[in-house]
C-alpha cells in the first residue's frame, strides 16, 4: 500500500462522533455515523450533485425467470426516506476494504408500467398496464468493496463498488395490484391478482431480485455522488 495512504488510514482509523473516539472496527460507532448519513444522502443535495432517493427512479427493469418474464418501465420506488440503518461496517483500513449496510424499511411502494408473460405460480399471464406493489417491513442488506483515493488536499475519499444484496425479506406483508394482468379477461385478471396476494411471499421471493438490484444500484450511485464530494474524515465526524 502507498505509504501516504497507510499513514492517513492509521490517523483516520479513529474519528470523533459526539465527542467520543470512533474506531472503524467499532461497528456500533460506525452504525451511528451511518444512521446520521443515510437521511442526508436520501434527501439529496443539488449543491453536491446528489440526486434525491425518494423516490428511486428507473426507466427500465427486465426480469427473466424459467417460466415467465417481466419488463418494468417508468418505475418509481417510494419510501426510502423512512428507512433506518440497523447496522453498518466500513472496514476502511483493511485490504481489501469492504463495507456492509443493513436497512429496515417500514413501508415501501413501487409504481410502474409493466409487461408480464408466462406462467406465474402455474397460472398463465400475458398482460400490460399500470401496477403497484406495496411492502410492509422490508429488510435489505448490502455487502461490497470500497475503493479509496487520496486527493491533492490530502483527504481520503471512498466509493462503494461491486455491491451484493445479501438479504432481502418482507417480514410482514406484500400487496400486488396489476391492472390487465390477463389481457382482455377481467375475471381471470382478478383471480390471478388474488393468487399473487394469497401467495405473496412465494411470488415476491423470486420476482424481487431484478427489481431490487436495479433500484439499489441507483441508491448506491447516489451514495457515491455524495462520497465523491465529502471526505471520510467529515463523514464519520458528528
Amino acid at each position: 500500500m502507498d505509504q501516504r495512504l497507510t499513514f492517513l488510514l492509521f490517523t483516520l482509523s479513529i474519528v470523533s462522533i459526539n465527542g467520543e473516539q470512533c474506531d472503524f472496527k467499532d461497528q456500533e460507532c460506525i452504525t451511528l455515523a451511518m444512521k446520521r448519513l443515510y437521511p442526508v444522502v436520501v434527501a439529496g443535495d443539488a449543491s453536491l450533485g446528489v440526486e434525491p432517493s425518494d423516490p428511486l427512479k428507473k426507466d427500465k427493469i427486465v426480469g427473466v425467470f424459467s417460466s415467465y418474464n417481466y419488463t418494468l418501465t417508468n418505475a418509481r420506488f417510494h419510501g426510502f426516506s423512512n428507512c433506518d440503518v440497523r447496522e453498518a461496517k466500513f472496514n476502511i483500513a483493511d485490504e481489501p476494504a469492504e463495507w456492509h449496510m443493513f436497512l429496515d424499511c417500514p413501508v415501501l411502494k413501487i409504481e410502474m408500467h409493466y409487461q408480464m408473460n408466462g406462467y406465474v405460480l402455474s397460472q398463465w399471464v400475458m398482460g400490460e398496464g399500470e401496477a403497484e406493489c406495496d411492502f410492509n417491513k422490508y429488510e435489505i442488506s448490502f455487502n461490497g468493496d470500497l475503493r479509496k483515493e487520496i486527493r491533492e488536499e490530502g483527504n481520503i475519499y471512498i466509493q462503494l463498488s461491486n455491491f451484493l444484496l445479501t438479504h432481502l425479506d418482507v417480514t410482514e406483508k406484500a400487496t400486488f395490484t396489476f391492472n390487465n394482468l390477463v389481457s382482455g379477461d377481467k375475471e381471470r385478471s382478478r383471480n390471478v391478482n388474488y393468487l399473487l396476494n394469497n401467495r405473496w411471499r412465494e411470488f415476491n421471493s423470486e420476482a424481487q431480485g431484478p427489481a431490487m438490484r436495479a433500484f439499489m444500484g441507483v441508491l448506491i450511485d447516489h451514495f457515491n455522488q455524495y462520497l465523491d464530494e465529502v471526505p471520510i474524515n467529515e463523514i464519520f465526524t458528528y
